[in-house]
């Protein structure tokens, strides 16, 4: 499975790759900070063959990534729809970047993650989806602490394919078996202090990712729970 990333902050969906045997082929994100955490996984080698698209997703041209991947993961920004957020305002609504994202494109698969609050938009997603060609499952609202990680942090997710039906291929509550075990840090030491139930933790350099970063094993059991598929061998 190959998979390209829009707002890619830095890299949790790459790591989820990681887990479930996909190849990582290109990341989109605007900031430096996190654009160069993504060059120090690829020379780490954790993706060898990604190539970091800097920039404003807005802004990239995806004709020219069109059928280069299996599969499009997205991390909708979630301030708009955010109870942590700071601040005042209209925040972006990035909804229709995803989805014309999506259509010039044109994956088999479609990812993606926002926070809980998001839930709210589904139905307008899956509509605007469907007006593409994409089948949208039902929502999963998963929480980190649901697959072991020591703190809060429900995020939602959800599954589209070409074509397809909407529906999960297996039940939501099946069981996701032998995924790797959760760190606990940085969280043990004051998840309420970090703030990490939906974000905006600030103080320091890798502090600063936890506010829009996913946690790599939730998304990896959210996409297994939803159906995706999983090269054999790679979990068991």
């Amino acid at each position: 499975m190959r998979a390209g990333h829009i707002f890619a902050g830095c890299g949790g969906a790459l790591y989820a790759d990681r887990i479930l045997g996909h190849q990582s082929v290109w990341a989109v994100e605007w900031d430096d900070w996190r654009c160069d955490r993504l060059e120090d996984g690829r020379r780490a080698g954790w993706w060898p063959e990604l190539e970091v698209i800097r920039g404003d997703a807005r802004a990239v041209d995806y004709r020219a990534l069109r059928g280069s991947v299996d599969c499009l993961a997205a991390a909708i920004p979630c301030p708009r729809w955010s109870t942590a957020r700071r601040g005042v305002g209209d925040p972006d609504d990035h909804t229709t970047t995803v989805v014309r994202a999506v259509d010039l494109v044109r994956p088999e698969w479609v990812f993606i993650e926002c926070v809980a609050g998001y839930v709210a938009e589904h139905g307008r997603l899956r509509r605007d989806l469907a007006g593409i060609g994409y089948t949208l499952a039902r929502p999963l609202i998963l929480d980190a602490a649901a697959i072991g990680a020591p703190h809060a942090r429900a995020r939602y997710w959800a599954l589209g394919h070409a074509d397809g039906d909407g529906e999960p291929m297996r039940p939501v509550h099946g069981e996701v078996a032998e995924l790797p075990a959760p760190r606990a840090d940085p969280w043990e030491a004051d998840p309420a202090w970090l703030r990490v139930a939906d974000g905006l933790a600030d103080r320091g350099e890798w502090l600063e990712a936890l506010g829009d970063g996913q946690v790599p094993l939730c998304a990896a059991a959210a996409w297994l729970l939803l159906g995706g598929p999983v090269e054999p061998g790679v979990l068991t």
